[in-house]
């Protein structure tokens, strides 16, 4: 397994959360709305995170995009569940967590499939394009 796809895939996944809290918090800011009509925005956002980091270790694996983009998937599960644990330790339950961890796993494995599709794509593009 090519670690540095993983880590890659996983540091992008990483940079698109600070995007949900911050329109979390502009809408907090103008709106006055609860911060728990704000979940489903946070939620969107890390589900778009698992998609966008397994697709981009899928492009830098170049192969087995699957295996890749459900190890950044497992990587950003585990990073949830601890900000979890550390910010929320009485909510949590375990049919929370498994299902949690399947929906991190397929979106994230999804996310490879499509990258190392788009790579294929592009390889087929450029050689097309030669003739």
């Amino acid at each position: 397994m090519n670690s540095f796809a993983v880590w890659r895939g996983y540091l992008n996944g990483l940079k698109i959360l600070p995007v949900g809290f911050l329109i979390l918090g502009l809408m907090m800011l103008f709106s006055g709305e609860p911060v728990v009509e704000g979940s489903i925005i946070l939620d969107n956002c890390f589900r778009l995170s698992l998609f966008i980091g397994g697709f981009i270790a899928g492009i830098n694996a170049k192969k087995t995009g699957c295996l890749h983009g459900s190890a950044v998937g497992a990587g950003l599960w585990l990073s949830k569940v601890l900000l979890f644990l550390w910010l929320f330790p009485e909510v949590l339950n375990i049919s929370d967590l498994l299902i949690s961890a399947i929906v991190c796993f397929l979106l994230s494995a999804l996310g490879g499939l499509c990258g190392v599709n788009w790579l294929i794509l592009k390889r087929r593009e450029k050689a097309t394009s030669r003739f």
